[in-house]
């Protein structure tokens, strides 16, 4: 019967008792009818015997329907609750780039508009490090430019001025980012894929940097680029 054990004792009115701790609803099963003789009496096989053992097949086929149920229930609960932990852990990750963002911005001077006559590095106004499209101009808050990746996946960022390399590697919510800076003037590049030069390199201006990308606080592929001179953002539209 489908693998099921049963397990019954004997009444001593030729009854069978089902064990009282079964969960079964037939406690008293009907006498068994005498055995079938040489002349073909009817055997202990009755039809209330056949309904019995069909009620209990069909009560295990819903226990396990019902355990299979309740286990993909279960699944799908712990799977809801990893996703919305996976959703807290990266609504964390993202407040706390943008209070260090936010503490950036309020600590740096920045200028509302480029004066048109400060001095730049010897050899005249700086370079397109890349050149795109603007996703996102000077201002508001936002100490540079972001150039758009759209127009070249994988493209090289190159330096807009001579000088030296201040920093190259991760910085926070630029991501990898590098800094060139020679005579007070300092241009950065973030969200880099890749690097190519390394702290204390000297060069001149239009030398590969690395690729654009992505990373640290990046919503899209772009260049974040930033000019700052003696202290202060400067909008780089005005030196390129």
């Amino acid at each position: 019967m489908g693998g099921v054990l049963l397990a019954w004792e004997m009444s001593d009115d030729s009854s069978i008792r089902y064990p009282a701790d079964s969960g079964n609803r037939y406690s008293d099963l009907p006498s068994l009818p005498p055995s079938s003789d040489a002349d073909g009496e009817v055997g202990p096989t009755s039809s209330a015997w056949g309904n019995f053992f069909a009620d209990l097949a069909a009560e295990q086929r819903v226990r396990g329907e019902n355990l299979i149920r309740l286990d993909a229930h279960t699944k799908a609960i712990a799977a809801e609750e990893r996703r919305a932990e996976d959703q807290r852990a990266e609504a964390e990750h993202k407040a706390e780039h943008e209070r260090e963002d936010r503490r950036v911005r309020e600590s740096t001077p920045v200028a509302e508009e480029p004066h048109q006559h400060i001095l730049i590095p010897e050899g005249g106004p700086l370079r397109w490090p890349y050149q795109c499209q603007l996703s996102r101009g000077f201002g508001g808050g936002h100490l540079g430019i972001d150039i758009d990746g759209i127009c070249e996946p994988g493209a090289t960022i190159v330096s807009a001025q001579s000088g030296t390399v201040t920093s190259a590697g991760w910085d926070g919510g630029y991501g990898y980012s590098v800094t060139v800076s020679s005579g007070g003037m300092m241009t950065r590049y973030a969200h880099l894929s890749q690097i190519w030069v390394s702290t204390g390199q000297q060069l001149n201006s239009g030398v590969a940097l690395g690729v654009i990308g992505c990373t640290g606080s990046c919503t899209g592929t772009h260049l974040h680029f930033e000019v700052w001179v003696s202290g202060s953002a400067r909008n780089p539209l005005g030196f390129l």
